[in-house]
């Protein structure tokens, strides 16, 4: 998931400073990780696990909706990866998440899968 990693990583970090406005150590406790697994998602180096995506959703329901795909993304290849990555991450959250969260998930999902697939037109 290190493609996918990239894209979370400023989402994350915009979630924390500018719409909780709070340091990684506070957003580690809340989130119950390490501060070192919060700065490698921030850093695009890993994807937060299925429970801490769900947490993370839960601070910020519009999560998915923040992941933004550069422009370069054309490449067939790197959008197929990141397709696969998308899916295998919301199989994850499919296995742990309530289902209200998922209902609201799986709506932004849909409308940035639009989005993306528009670009290529």
């Amino acid at each position: 998931m290190r493609v996918l990693g990239k894209y979370f990583a400023e989402s994350i970090r915009t979630l924390r400073v500018e719409r909780l406005r709070t340091t990684q150590q506070e957003l580690a406790h809340r989130l119950g990780c390490s501060i070192r697994a919060l700065l490698l998602w921030e850093h695009g180096q890993t994807v937060p696990q299925a429970k801490y995506l769900t947490k993370l959703a839960e601070l910020a329901p519009d999560l998915f909706e923040m992941v933004e795909l550069p422009p370069d993304a054309e490449d067939r290849q790197r959008r197929e990866r990141l397709r696969q990555e998308v899916h295998e991450a919301i199989d994850l959250i499919f296995e742990r998440a309530p289902e209200t969260l998922l209902n609201s998930l799986v709506d932004q999902l849909r409308t940035k899968a639009g989005k993306w697939a528009s670009r290529k037109g």
